[in-house]
């Protein structure tokens, strides 16, 4: 009898190299997205420098297009807060160029 397909999650922990190197890389995503939620957080509670420190943190950590998106327009809801329109004008363009779909986000974040 033929052997199983792998399901798709076992599939994604033969290719990260076995069951360690796949917790690794989901502890580091959920990391990356704890952090990034975090930052969200300090923002609206007016808490700019923590929460750009943070995005900053999120950014090195090379996340994925939406993760980063999300942090770039971060910085640049903070900077525009600051009054640096330029530079906020400068982090939404990054975001875009990122992710399609970070506008949809921004909006929602001013709303």
């Amino acid at each position: 009898m033929p052997k199983p397909m792998p399901s798709k999650k076992e599939s994604s922990k033969l290719d990260a190299g076995g069951d360690d190197a796949f917790a690794e890389a989901e502890a580091t995503k959920d990391g990356t997205w704890t952090r990034l939620e975090d930052a969200h957080r300090k923002r609206r509670k007016g808490d700019c420098t923590s929460a750009t420190r943070d995005y900053q943190t999120v950014l090195a950590s090379k996340p994925d297009p939406v993760a980063r998106a999300q942090a770039l327009a971060g910085i640049g809801l903070c900077l525009e807060s600051e009054g640096d329109f330029s530079g906020a004008s400068d982090r939404f363009d990054q975001a875009r160029e990122s992710y399609v779909g970070a506008d949809t986000w921004l909006d929602g974040e001013r709303a």
